[in-house]
Formats: structure tokens, C-alpha cells, sequence
């Protein structure tokens, strides 16, 4: 897995009664019931990190569309149409396994009058394909294929990756150290020093970007349509809290 690039974004915040109180004043950390901290100053930071990696899959949404008087004539007509851009797609080898079906409908299709209103004019039928890929390089081809054998549109095409985990991890252990160091920083610019963590949370995502391509039917080209995949950015964000310990009174 191969890991881009890194983005950071971090604060931090001093909290507690004790940083209201004199330079000199010192205050003693104390321990509440359970083993917890009470009545001492803490400083909670937060960092957040994202880490962008290739992605290794994609996934494309193929639509064919039909429109006739009746609903049924409109169905059918549909049914031939999907049937030749799957005959299409398993000629080029993608496998059965990596074509499922994403939408079937029927149903009236309303128009724009030269007076402003909207009239029936028949049935529009759309049965649209959801096309898995391993191989990205393929994705240009693979829609060229579809559209020539008549597939209208393609709506979707998204970029995953399979295992994000690495990047994850790596994601938060960045934000923690970053929350960390912040946090010792500003201890240190109070006239501190940094105490024990008082509590962590955290949370993140892999965010898989989707890019969009509508096409026509009939629409021919002299090359394979050019598909640059997106890359996945995988972040984490941490909230941490530590004790804040005085330094010695000045003499």
C-alpha cells in the first residue's frame, strides 16, 4: 500500500482553575475517588492527521435507458439492450462474479410542454449495473465496451481500497504524538511540566472519493476514454487531556 501524502491539523487548550491563579501559586495534583484527578489544571490538545493511499479497486455504474408508448414494450426493449452490454462485458472478460444488478425501474415519463406544463409521453425503463474492477487500467474499456453495445450512461465510478488498516493506524499514531507534543509544548510555555493522561478519544475514516461521468448513447471515440483514479484518504482524529503540573515557585 503506498502511502502519499500526509496532512495535519492540531490545537490546543489550556483548561482548569489552577491556570487562573498566580504564576508562584503552586498546585499540588490530587487524586479523586477511583484513582482520578481533582482539582488540578489540565491542558486537553487535539490533532487530527490524513494519510492518502492508491486505491486498488473500482467500481463502475453502467445504465442502459429505454423509452416506448407502453410499459412493457419499454421493459422489453430494455431487457435486449442489457442483455448485448452483458454479452459485451463477459467478450472483454469480466467475469459474472463482478457485474450485479443496481436499479431496475419502469415508470412514466413526463415532459416539458411549449407552455410551461409537463405531459406523459410513454414509459421510460432503466436497469443500470454495478461493474467491479481489479485491474484500473481497464476502466476506460470498459465503459467504451458498454456504451458501443448500448449502455446511455454512466453515472458512478468510485475508487476503494481493500485494507486501509496500515494507513489507519498510522493516521492515528501521528495524531497522537502530534496531541501529545502539543500538549508538552504548551505545558512548558505555562511554566510546566506535563502530567499523566487523563483521558483519550479518538475516531476516523477512509473517505472514497467517486467521480462522475455521464455519457450518450452512440457517443464514439478514436481512443479509451481516459479514467485517472482518485486516491482514498484514510484520516484520524485524537482529543487527549493530561494534568498540567506547576513548576517550583519562583524564590
Amino acid at each position: 500500500m503506498a502511502m502519499r501524502t500526509i496532512r495535519s491539523f492540531s490545537r490546543a487548550l489550556a483548561l482548569g482553575a489552577a491556570l487562573a491563579l498566580p504564576a508562584a501559586a503552586q498546585i499540588p495534583v490530587t487524586h479523586g475517588p477511583g484513582g482520578g484527578f481533582a482539582d488540578s489544571a489540565t491542558i486537553e490538545t487535539s490533532a487530527r492527521r490524513e494519510i492518502s493511499i492508491a486505491p486498488d479497486r473500482a467500481s463502475i455504474v453502467l445504465a442502459v435507458e429505454t423509452r416506448a408508448p407502453s410499459a412493457g414494450v419499454a421493459a422489453q426493449a430494455n431487457a435486449r439492450a442489457q442483455r448485448g452490454v452483458l454479452d459485451t462485458l463477459r467478450a472483454i472478460g469480466i467475469a459474472p462474479s463482478q457485474i450485479a444488478t443496481a436499479g431496475f425501474t419502469v415508470q412514466e415519463n413526463w415532459e416539458p410542454t411549449p407552455k410551461g406544463g409537463m405531459e406523459r409521453n410513454g414509459f421510460v425503463a432503466r436497469n443500470a449495473i454495478t461493474v467491479k474492477l481489479t485491474q484500473l487500467d481497464r476502466a476506460g474499456a470498459v465503459i467504451d465496451a458498454a456504451l458501443a453495445r448500448g449502455a446511455t450512461n454512466v453515472s458512478d465510478i468510485q475508487f476503494s481500497a481493500t485494507n486501509t488498516a496500515d494507513a489507519q493506524r498510522a493516521a492515528l499514531a501521528d495524531a497522537a504524538a502530534q496531541a501529545k507534543a502539543d500538549a508538552a509544548t504548551l505545558a512548558k510555555a505555562l511554566g510546566g511540566t506535563l502530567g499523566p493522561l487523563i483521558t483519550a478519544t479518538t475516531r476516523g475514516d477512509a473517505q472514497q472519493p467517486s467521480q462522475y461521468y455521464w455519457a450518450v448513447r452512440g457517443v464514439k471515440s478514436q481512443s479509451t476514454t481516459p479514467i485517472e483514479p482518485s486516491d482514498i484518504t484514510v484520516s484520524a482524529y485524537v482529543l487527549a487531556r493530561w494534568v498540567f503540573v506547576p513548576g517550583p515557585a519562583a524564590p
